[in-house]
C-alpha cells in the first residue's frame, strides 16, 4: 500500500501544484472565500465525494464513506488569505491587489484535495469514513468557532482529526511533531484611548492619545517578560494603530489592535494583570481615558499523544524524516476542533530553495515539493486512523 500511495501521489502531483497555484493567484480574505469555495467544490464533486451541510457561507464539508465499520477521520484545510501586497515580479503571484496567501493556506487546501483524490481511489479497500473540512477565516481566528457554533461537529461526527501546517522556516522533507501543548493560546486585544485633542503645535503630553499610544506600544513586550513554556517565550504585539485625520491636529482618540500569546492559564492571568496595570499607568501619565475590549480568545493547540504516534509512524514508513518539535508562539484555531476531536496538528517543512522566509510577510513562499510529502503522509495516516481500535 505504501508504494502504491507514493505512485499515486506522484501521478497527481502536477494537479496538486496547479491547485495550489490557482488558490495563490486568487486569494480571498476570511469569510470572503467564495471563489475559493467554488473551486474546492468542483474538485471534490469530480471525485464523487458527498457534499455535507456547511454552517458557514464560505468553506465546505465533504465525505467519502466506505460504509464498513471503522472510525471517522477528519482532514482539515484552512482556505483564507491575508491582507498583504505580494511582489508582482514572481512567476506565480496574487492577481488581487492587497491580498496574498502569505501563510501557506493555498498549499493546505491543495494538499487536502490531493488526499481526498487518493482516498477516493482506494475507497473499496478501506474502512471507516473520511471527512474533508475546508475551513474559512483561520487568520481571523474565528472560522473554526463559527463552524462549530453552526453545528459542524454534528455534521462531521469525527473520531480522529488530522491537520497540518506548511512551515517555510523548516527544512523541506522533514515533518515536525509534538504531543500535548503545541501552539499558544491567542487573545485578541482592542484598546481605545480618548483624550482632549487639539492643535498640532501643542507640546504638552497631557491628553495626547498619540503619545500615549506610542508609549503603550513600546512597553507591551514587557508584560510577558519571564513568561515562557519549555523554552518558548510568550508574546504580545500590536498589528493595527488608528489615530487622526490631519497632520496638524492631535486627535481625540486612538485605537490599537493586537494579540497576546500565552500557553497556560496562569501565564494568561499574569499577563492580563500586567497589561491592566500598564494601561492604568499610561492613562495616569498622559491624562487619557483607556477602555479595553477583548473580542476573541482561542485555546492553545493540544495534540493527542496516540494520534501523534500513529502519524509519526506513518511518516517514517513513508521514508520521510521526522523530528520532535518545541512549542511555538503562533496560534491556530484548529484548537477549537481539537477540543472536541482527538487529533494531530503536524508541521511540514517547506523552506523554499530561494532561502528561508517568514510567514505573514510579502516575501513568503514555499517549496512545492512539500505538497507531495504532505499528501503522502496524510493519506497514509488517514487510512491507518480509520481502522477500528483493537481492544485487548
Amino acid at each position: 500500500m505504501i508504494q502504491s500511495i507514493k505512485e499515486k501521489t506522484t501521478s497527481i502531483f502536477d494537479d496538486v501544484v496547479d491547485l495550489r497555484r490557482y488558490f495563490h493567484s486568487y486569494p480571498e480574505l476570511g469569510f470572503e472565500e467564495y471563489k475559493t469555495t467554488q473551486k474546492i467544490q468542483a474538485a471534490m464533486d469530480s471525485i464523487g465525494a458527498k457534499r455535507l451541510e456547511c454552517p458557514t457561507s464560505t468553506g465546505c464539508i465533504y465525505e467519502l464513506d466506505t460504509r464498513k465499520p471503522g472510525r471517522t477521520v477528519v482532514l482539515r484545510g484552512d482556505i483564507d488569505a491575508l491582507p498583504l501586497q505580494e511582489d508582482l515580479k514572481r512567476k506565480v503571484h496574487s492577481q488581487t491587489d492587497g491580498k496574498m496567501h502569505a501563510c501557506g493556506h493555498d498549499g493546505h487546501t491543495a494538499i487536502v484535495l490531493g488526499v481526498a483524490n487518493i482516498i477516493s481511489e482506494y475507497l473499496d479497500d478501506l474502512v471507516g469514513r473520511f471527512v474533508f473540512l475546508f475551513q474559512p477565516a483561520e487568520e481571523l481566528l474565528g472560522g473554526a468557532r463559527k463552524m462549530i457554533e453552526g453545528g459542524a461537529l454534528d455534521v462531521i461526527k469525527g473520531d480522529v482529526l488530522l491537520s497540518h501546517h506548511l512551515a517555510a522556516p523548516l527544512d523541506t522533507g522533514t515533518l515536525y511533531f509534538r504531543k500535548g501543548l503545541t501552539m499558544s493560546r491567542a487573545d485578541l486585544l482592542s484598546t481605545k484611548l480618548d483624550g482632549d485633542g487639539g492643535h498640532g503645535a501643542r507640546t504638552s503630553k497631557e491628553g495626547n492619545v498619540v503619545l500615549a499610544a506610542a508609549s503603550l506600544i513600546g512597553k507591551l513586550k514587557n508584560i510577558v517578560n519571564g513568561l515562557a513554556y519549555e523554552g518558548t517565550d510568550c508574546a504580545c504585539s500590536v498589528g493595527l494603530l488608528h489615530a487622526g485625520h490631519a497632520c496638524n491636529v492631535v486627535p481625540r482618540f486612538a485605537k490599537l489592535e493586537g494579540s497576546l500569546r500565552t500557553f497556560t492559564a496562569d501565564q494568561r492571568k499574569e499577563a492580563i494583570k500586567r497589561l491592566d496595570d500598564l494601561r492604568l499607568d499610561i492613562a495616569s501619565e498622559f491624562k487619557v481615558t483607556i477602555s479595553v475590549e477583548n473580542p476573541l480568545s482561542i485555546p492553545p493547540v493540544v495534540n493527542h499523544p496516540m494520534v501523534v504516534d500513529d502519524a509519526f509512524r506513518c511518516t517514517e514508513e513513508m521514508g520521510h524524516l521526522t523530528q520532535w518539535a518545541r512549542p511555538i508562539a503562533p496560534s491556530d484555531d484548529i484548537s477549537e476542533f481539537l477540543e472536541h476531536i482527538p487529533g494531530c496538528h503536524v508541521f511540514i517543512g517547506a523552506a523554499p530553495q530561494s532561502g528561508v522566509v517568514e510567514h505573514h510577510k510579502s516575501e513568503f513562499d514555499i517549496d512545492e515539493r512539500s505538497l507531495m510529502i504532505a499528501v503522502e503522509v496524510l493519506a497514509h495516516s488517514a487510512m491507518r486512523c480509520s481502522r477500528p481500535i483493537k481492544t485487548p
